[in-house]
């Protein structure tokens, strides 16, 4: 099975599309991007933010650690730690 990783931008627009829980592929989120996502999407009172988080817990999305990446001034902290996860995930540099 294909292993996709998303950022928190493409989880929250595929969330919105409601194609997450139609996908043939295994999906992963950082922990970042979760805390981007769902935690901070609740506070705000975001509907794609519940949905989210009702598939990790029915572990069709599967939050995984992120191994470290270097800093780059363009990316922010999810985008990062989807660079991580995708490296971490595909045994690349390791």
């Amino acid at each position: 099975m294909k292993k996709l990783v998303f950022d928190a931008d493409a989880l929250i627009k595929l969330a919105k599309a409601g194609v997450l829980d139609r996908m043939k592929h295994e999906i992963m989120i950082s922990g970042q991007v979760h805390n981007e996502a769902v935690v901070e999407g609740k506070k705000l009172q975001h509907h794609d933010a519940e949905k989210i988080d009702w598939l990790v817990d029915r572990k069709v999305i599967l939050v995984r650690p992120a191994g470290r990446v270097l800093r780059h001034a363009r990316l922010g902290k999810g985008e990062l730690s989807t660079v991580a996860l995708f490296i971490c995930q595909n045994h690349i540099f390791s």
